[in-house]
Formats: C-alpha cells, sequence, structure tokens
C-alpha cells in the first residue's frame, strides 16, 4: 500500500486508526505504506506516524443520542488534542514548539 496526499508530505502528521477488539490492529479504512511522492527516486517513508482510536467510537447522533462512528476522521481529533497538549506543555516550559514536529 501507498500514502497519498496530503498524509505524504514531509511536514506533516498521517493518523491512522485501529481496530477496537485486541489484538489491536491498523485498521481497512487506514492509507498504509510508503510515501508516494519520493517515488521513483526516493525509498519513501512509512506511514502513517500516528495510530490511535479509530474503530466503533460513541459520537453525537444530528438526531439525538449516540451512534458508532469508525474512520479516521474519528481517529484525526484524539491526535490533534495530544498535540494540543503536548504544545501546550513545552510552552509551559518556556520552550517554543518547533511547527516542524
Amino acid at each position: 500500500g501507498t500514502c497519498y496526499n496530503p498524509g505524504d508530505e514531509l511536514h506533516m502528521v498521517a493518523v491512522g486508526g485501529h481496530t477496537t477488539p485486541p489484538p489491536r490492529r491498523l485498521a481497512v479504512f487506514s492509507a498504509r505504506g510508503l510515501t508516494t511522492w519520493e517515488l521513483p527516486f526516493g525509498i519513501g517513508r512509512p506511514k502513517p506516524d500516528v495510530i490511535t482510536f479509530g474503530e466503533a467510537l460513541l459520537g453525537t447522533n444530528h438526531r439525538g443520542g449516540c451512534k458508532t462512528l469508525s474512520g479516521t476522521s474519528v481517529a484525526a481529533p484524539v491526535v490533534t488534542g495530544v498535540l494540543a497538549l503536548v504544545v501546550d506543555q513545552l510552552k509551559r516550559q518556556s520552550i517554543r514548539p518547533n511547527p516542524s514536529l
């Protein structure tokens, strides 16, 4: 498999979701493999960069109540929240976060 734009960009974080029941594995809906923009001359970088909860998570239903959600659209907010906490902690320690992290 391969990972396509925008996840294959050098300074982008490609997010994948894992399956819910153990053993946790990269979910079928997650892109995987080497980035394509360096090919055929480069060796590519393995993606995704981060894997988190992405299958069978409870979310709100626009009709009321909850419903089960799956996909990288569910996984990406988890990673965004963790990265925000990391940046906040770095700032509290007077460390200027590098945007390319």
